[in-house]
């Protein structure tokens, strides 16, 4: 009983470093459109280990197209071109052997609108993310 009582809280702080530290796969951030232009969007995400990324899309109905990364990474970032403007996508991510996303988009129309929208802040959300991701040297 003894040894039990010595080796069981080694054990158990071992245990949790090992799930605080070692990298998680998935998305450790959903993806999320940037940059959306009548002819291309920037779609980025992030994954809790290095992956290897891509994108498959289209209009739907149509078959896909797709865009890969050019290597793995855990910020992953894919710039689609070569899109028509005011038009519905379908895109799913695929980022390492499981892990996927789906939704949709639509390009900005050539033509002048009025537009309305709403900008929603919560400084709360990041927390430390922020540093730990480096997000700041993928804004521009």
């Amino acid at each position: 009983m003894r040894i039990f009582k010595l080796l069981f809280p080694p054990l158990v702080l071992s245990l949790v470093v090992a799930i605080l530290v070692i990298p998680s796969s998935g998305f450790y951030i959903k993806p999320y459109l940037n940059n959306i232009t009548p002819d291309g969007v920037t779609i980025m995400w992030e994954t809790g280990a290095v992956t290897d990324g891509a994108i498959d899309y289209g209009v739907p109905g149509a078959p896909p197209s797709s865009a890969t990364e050019t290597q793995p990474s855990k910020i992953h970032k894919i710039r689609i071109t070569g899109l028509m403007p005011d038009t519905v996508y379908a895109y799913k991510v695929r980022s390492g052997p499981e892990d996927t996303f789906e939704a949709t988009f639509k390009t900005a129309p050539t033509d002048q609108r009025p537009i309305a929208f709403a900008v929603i802040g919560d400084s709360r959300r990041w927390g430390d993310r922020w540093q730990e991701t480096e997000m700041s040297r993928h804004m521009r």
